[in-house]
């Protein structure tokens, strides 16, 4: 097994920028209330709560003599007013590229255009972008199908001036393809590729990654829309485990000779990817010097039932069993570890290198007892 870190993982500009923002405003001695999550990372969030930051939902939310922060996500141009309206000091932590399609789709509904939005309709950085144009002339699709269903079968292709753009973190390949409908059905439109360009190479050497590994380590928020796209991008082409929190690893098995590669969303600190690498290489490390874990001499003589070979079953769900015509005596279970399969049997609980499948049991049991 060995253990390979994506180049691009770790935080984006935007991302750094707003925790930056953040963390001067705490340092300063202000009271802060970031309007949603500054980002989508509960680790980085619950620390911020910790320092007396609060979560708002809402602007009517902030409590008097707190100063505002707009999350790296963005948000609509009316929370602006009402921020103004109520006299409440802001921070504008909105991530640059995000502003940036705030500006064009303000303009493009000045300019009476039909706005086309790829994007999840549900994401916060969506809700915002589309919160800055004329609701009804913004149409949002999430992919190849809804923007095909949007043209064909509604009066959309009535209108005249299209122009398209997309979520930041909007998948580059399901972009390309939307290109070629737009292409098809409404080729005067106006295109503008507003996926960030760190979106575009993080994704890029995830998949090349992917290509060339046997198992992908996604880390990141549940609730983060690019990371959820890595984990989609690469469990195309090999085994991909997506975690929140390194912790999470000790939940699965790698095998000895695994080729592992590890990436990260942008809202996911550098150092939570450098635990997550220390723990792989730890299980790499466990395996390599130890497949078969230590069983006292005490053990052996005091807890091992007579066991034969020919009598053990997995029964699929994590237990090992004694198979016989009158019952199924549940002897031992699964227990987690990363460096390969423990077997408990009585007492006493065997690693088993994930490697040697061929005959495990039966390589457990010459260790254990007697088989007959």
């Amino acid at each position: 097994m060995s253990v390979t870190v994506a180049k691009t993982a770790g935080f984006c500009n935007g991302v750094n920028r707003a925790v930056s923002i953040v963390q001067k405003e705490i340092n300063e001695g202000k009271k802060v209330a970031t309007i949603g999550h500054i980002i989508h990372n509960p680790q980085v969030v619950k620390e911020f709560e910790r320092k007396g930051v609060i979560v708002v939902d809402d602007v009517s939310q902030i409590p008097d003599g707190y100063t505002a922060v707009i999350r790296a996500h963005g948000v609509p141009q009316s929370v602006y007013s009402e921020l103004e309206m109520r006299h409440i000091p802001y921070m504008d932590a909105t991530c640059s590229a995000v502003a940036k399609t705030h500006r064009i789709i303000s303009k493009a509904s000045m300019e009476k255009k039909t706005i086309l939005y790829a994007g999840d309709k549900n994401h916060p950085e969506t809700i915002g972008a589309i919160g800055h144009g004329n609701m009804s002339k913004v149409n949002v699709f999430a992919d190849v199908q809804e923007l095909t269903q949007l043209i064909t079968q509604t009066d959309i292709s009535n209108d005249k001036d299209f122009i398209l753009l997309a979520q930041t973190t909007f998948n580059p390949n399901e972009w390309n393809r939307c290109l070629q409908i737009i292409d098809k059905y409404l080729p005067d439109t106006e295109i503008i590729n507003t996926i960030c360009y760190a979106t575009s190479e993080r994704q890029k050497e995830a998949a090349y990654l992917a290509v060339n590994s046997g198992c992908m380590v996604i880390i990141g928020g549940k609730h983060s829309s690019n990371t959820a796209e890595l984990a989609e991008t690469c469990n195309k082409y090999c085994r991909t485990i997506l975690v929140e929190k390194p912790s999470e690893l000790h939940m699965y098995q790698f095998k000895k000779n695994e080729k592992i590669s590890i990436t990260a969303g942008a809202s996911t600190p550098l150092t939570i990817v450098e635990e997550a690498e220390a723990i792989l290489n730890k299980a790499l490390q466990a395996i390599k010097e130890d497949p078969i874990k230590s069983i006292s001499k005490e053990d052996y003589n005091n807890n091992v039932p007579y066991i034969d070979s020919k009598d053990i079953q997995d029964d699929s769900n994590g237990a090992i069993q004694r198979n016989n015509s009158l019952n199924h005596e549940t002897i031992g279970t699964y227990k987690p570890f990363t460096g390969g399969i423990n077997i408990a049997v009585g007492k006493i609980i065997v690693n088993v290198d994930e490697a040697s499948e061929i005959g495990l049991l039966e390589k457990v049991l010459k260790v254990l007892v007697k088989v007959a």
